[in-house]
């Protein structure tokens, strides 16, 4: 596969994917990015990661990055909470992996898929359920 293959498939996938830095700095991002959180790509560069989690979720997010720095695999998606630029809230399936060059930790890549709507239904299944 060439390299103009791979950002093709980066760039189009359905999925939400992003690298941030060892700051949690986002240095790269795809359009399915700008769609799950409302901010058009070259406004989503530079910003801290933190600014997008909602408060409950920023826990979860450093115990993930110290679980990957500590060398845990996370084979496990895991489920987060994220701030829209609209100021809604999005339900995420995030899986996330640490990369690393000469040995050395570099950085984080990050694949979301928006779950919200799913989520949604399931709890209207249960509460129909519940008072049927």
């Amino acid at each position: 596969m060439s390299r103009q293959n791979y950002e093709e498939l980066f760039t189009n996938t359905s999925d939400a994917v992003w690298v941030h830095d060892m700051e949690n700095n986002i240095t790269l991002a795809n359009k399915a990015c700008e769609k799950l959180t409302g901010y058009p790509v070259p406004e989503l560069i530079g910003k801290n990661v933190s600014q997008f989690l909602a408060p409950e979720a920023l826990a979860l997010f450093r115990q993930a990055k110290e679980r990957l720095l500590r060398g845990e695999a996370m084979e496990q998606r895991y489920e987060q909470q994220l701030n829209r630029k609209d100021g809604s809230k999005a339900i995420i399936h995030l899986a996330t992996r640490l990369i690393v060059s000469d040995g050395k930790p570099q950085a984080f890549q990050n694949i979301a898929r928006d779950i919200t709507e799913e989520r949604k239904l399931q709890d209207n299944l249960r509460f129909y359920l519940r008072e049927c």
